[in-house]
């Protein structure tokens, strides 16, 4: 796996954190406050973060950063065929059950995919690993802990339909189906939802 430039990991933890001063985003590398300095000022003149200013009831104000809207578009957004604009046309002449009946059965599609690229896989643990490696490759900017031998959180920073879902949440629930089907021997919850405004999505999934 090619090494992630010092800009490349400021931007996935802003993706992450949504907003960091210096202090925080420093503690995660091994460079100096000036060379990462000089790195924010960079993005900055490209356009991928911004700094704001934070007053404090107490104290001085501080600076954060985040990421721009253009940073934010630049994320891999695949799917293009379910646009919001076709689905919402869908929806006027057939009507939002088609539409959510639709999605559902591109969703099932997937997780057939899925399934193949699972199958050599038997155990949670090592399922798991292939699901994310899955995931990050369709472009969610997902994350994996291991909260004891039986127990798994993924998480979701990025969702490639986010506009789909946010329309129809048939996209997230059955989301949420697909783990289960693809982990018959785990139990699956979804505890958090971009779409309602959470900061990722977040499944626990757990060995039963």
């Amino acid at each position: 796996m090619a090494k992630r430039s010092v800009k490349e990991k400021v931007v996935d933890l802003l993706k992450k954190e949504k907003a960091l001063t210096v202090s925080q985003l420093l503690s995660h590398f091994s460079i100096s406050d000036i060379a990462l300095r000089r790195h924010l000022k960079t993005l900055e003149r490209e356009g991928t973060l911004e700094a704001k200013t934070v007053k404090q009831e107490i104290g001085r104000p501080f600076l954060q950063y985040c990421l721009t809207e253009k940073a934010q578009k630049n994320f891999t957004q695949h799917y293009e065929q379910l646009s919001v604009s076709m689905l919402d046309r869908l929806e006027k002449q057939f009507g939002k059950d088609f539409v959510e009946a639709l999605i559902t059965e591109w969703t099932e599609d997937r997780m057939e995919c899925y399934k193949q690229q699972l199958l050599p896989y038997k155990n949670l643990p090592d399922k798991m690993e292939q699901l994310l490696t899955i995931q990050k490759q369709e472009g969610y900017m997902s994350s994996l802990k291991q909260i004891d031998p039986q127990r798994f959180q993924l998480e979701q920073y990025h969702c490639p339909i986010y506009s789909v879902a946010c329309n129809y949440k048939a996209a997230c629930h059955t989301e949420e189906l697909v783990f289960q089907e693809l982990l018959p021997n785990a139990k699956v919850k979804m505890n958090s939802c971009i779409a309602a405004g959470e900061q990722c999505c977040s499944f626990l999934i757990e060995e039963k």
